[in-house]
């Protein structure tokens, strides 16, 4: 029984050490078959987390390709439209504009200012600039600013702020003329524009100049008023001119604002602040705004600096009612880019303090009002109808604001009354078209720009000055001018332009002293053909035939020839 018992005891701790090995086993193949679980769940975030990374790496690189290729398509445009077919700036932004409905304002910057956040342009530089609307339709290739990316022109990154890449531009050249004194010496006697008329002593009832006094001078009559004001103009001469040294920087917040600074030297002035300002940059809604100095976004030419230029010189609407700067403010712009159905539409409004040396120029006679700004009005609105493979930019515009003049200006150092001031208001209204073509060759080869601007001026002023003014009388002056011109590409590297323009087709002054006056219309043609030379460096010769009514009723033939070279390099701050 004993035995038997023993062998009992011995079975069921055999059958218990089975059981603990069975579950020892169990639980290893358990533990085995959790980590192996665990094992493939690595792998298998392993590979999506490499399958991600290589996703990311082919965007950014894809991304990076499309950066390029829009630098260079930009590049490509401003050595098409870097001459100044009016930024304003700005075609391709408005392209853009069209394609997203969010488009951000060359002026010129043409352009103009290649403004990147309104519309400069015409030029924000608008640099299409045109243009202007320079930061509308001014800068080429045109409507205030261009949808680019904003890394291309970027030189570092300081926490959130980008340190733009500096710009540079040289613009110099050999100008000589069939007479002495050249454009310059012509503007300052000009019929209507220069002395605003105080030379009419010639004039018969139907204020025909041609039964003028052979012996005339009116070259000392126009020294002797004292005041040039066909349009300040650069001191033109015989020989070599630097005419523009310009340095550009800026900063840039993405998404959010831009500050630029533009400081230009010239031979005659020297250094001075030609734009600093910031814009907007992300507003919603296709708005911009801008504040500072700047110049105006209006049409096609206004926001353009000389380098940007298609022609070696001005329009001679431009020079004689807003003067070699052009019109130049200091304030505030608002602009708005967006779509009406299938039709590109553009806004600006600008109210500044005018810093123009001819229409709204402020007088140091003591006898004029000391006003206060803001002092002045600018407004546009520009279209971009779908015209098939070219491109149609048309635009209307208008400034209206404070102008002072001297009596003497107007009617001579001899005449009674010449110590009063003429105070008082001016303005202008006009409109432009521009239509483009990009060829399809290389380069420039089959490009095609043509622009037209026409603009009205008016001054309304009256006598100041407790004593002096005598039995002067109001003062009223309304002249106009256009200007029409091509430029075509024949080879990558090769442009030529033709250019006609009329001043005075409506040319009527009444003085002080109460002489209604009508003068006759001069004009001017121009051909050019310039040569890229390199990436940014451009040689131009241009020659200009016109024929000007002068002070003392005569009619001067001018010919004048450019050799002129422009350097350009970096991003335009347009």
């Amino acid at each position: 029984m004993r035995r038997k018992t023993g062998d009992t005891t011995n079975s069921s701790t055999n059958l218990t050490g089975w059981a603990a090995c069975s579950a020892v086993a169990f639980a290893l193949l358990g533990s085995s078959a959790a980590l192996a679980d665990e094992a493939a769940d690595i792998a298998d975030l392993k590979a999506r987390l490499e399958a991600l990374e290589r996703a990311y790496t082919e965007l950014y690189v894809s991304d990076r390709e499309k950066s390029q290729t829009i630098e260079e398509l930009q590049a490509e445009i401003a050595r098409h439209h870097g001459g100044g077919t009016a930024a304003a700036g700005a075609a391709t932004a408005t392209t853009a504009a069209a394609s997203t409905h969010d488009h951000h304002d060359h002026g010129h910057d043409h352009g103009v200012d290649h403004d990147h956040s309104s519309a400069d342009a015409a030029h924000d530089h608008n640099h299409a600039h045109g243009p202007a609307m320079a930061d509308s339709l001014a800068l080429p290739p045109a409507y205030a600013g261009h949808a680019h990316d904003h890394g291309s022109d970027v030189l570092t990154s300081a926490g959130p702020v980008d340190i733009l890449i500096p710009s540079f531009a040289l613009d110099g050249f050999y100008y000589t003329a069939s007479n002495d004194g050249g454009i310059d010496a012509v503007l300052e006697n000009l019929d209507g524009f220069a002395g605003l008329g105080h030379d009419h002593e010639h004039e018969d009832e139907d204020h025909d100049h041609d039964d003028h006094d052979e012996d005339h001078d009116h070259d000392d009559e126009s020294e002797e008023s004292g005041h040039d004001h066909a349009g300040h103009t650069h001191g033109l001469r015989e020989g070599f001119t630097l005419r523009h040294a310009e340095i550009g920087v800026g900063a840039r917040i993405p998404n959010v604002a831009e500050a630029r600074f533009l400081v230009n030297g010239e031979e005659d002035e020297g250094l001075n602040l030609e734009e600093a300002y910031l814009k907007s940059l992300g507003l919603p809604g296709g708005f911009g705004v801008k504040a500072g100095k700047y110049k105006s976004g209006f049409g096609f030419f206004n926001a353009l600096h000389s380098p940007y230029w298609d022609f070696a010189d001005q329009p001679l609407v431009y020079q004689l009612v807003f003067g070699s700067h052009g019109l130049t403010e200091t304030g505030v712009q608002a602009t708005w880019n967006g779509l009406a159905g299938p039709v590109g539409l553009h806004l600006g409004a600008e109210v500044a303090n005018s810093d123009n040396e001819v229409l709204f120029a402020a007088s140091e006679n003591e006898n004029a009002d000391d006003h206060q700004g803001p002092d002045l009005g600018v407004g546009w609105i520009g279209v971009t109808p779908p015209v098939g493979t070219g491109r149609l930019d048309l635009q209307a515009f208008g400034g209206y604001g404070l102008s002072q003049l001297d009596a003497e200006t107007v009617l001579g150092e001899e005449a009674p009354g010449t110590e009063a001031a003429l105070d008082g208001r001016a303005g202008f209204v006009g409109g432009g078209v521009r239509y483009t073509i990009a060829g399809s060759g290389q380069g420039h080869e089959g490009d095609l720009s043509v622009t037209g601007e026409y603009i009205w001026r008016r001054y309304a002023l009256e006598p100041k000055g407790e004593g002096v003014t005598g039995d002067l009388e109001n003062y009223r002056a309304t002249q106009d001018g256009y200007y029409l011109q091509g430029v075509y590409g024949f080879l990558p590297r090769l442009r030529g332009g033709l250019r006609f323009e009329q001043v005075g087709l409506t040319n009527n002054v009444r003085l002080p002293d109460g002489d209604d006056l009508g003068f006759k219309p001069s004009w001017r043609a121009g051909v050019m053909s310039d040569w890229e030379v390199a990436d940014g460096l451009l040689l131009r010769g241009q020659l200009n035939q016109g024929r000007y009514r002068v002070s003392g009723g005569e009619w001067d033939d001018l010919t004048e020839f450019y050799l002129q070279l422009v350097a350009r390099f970096g991003p335009h701050a347009h």
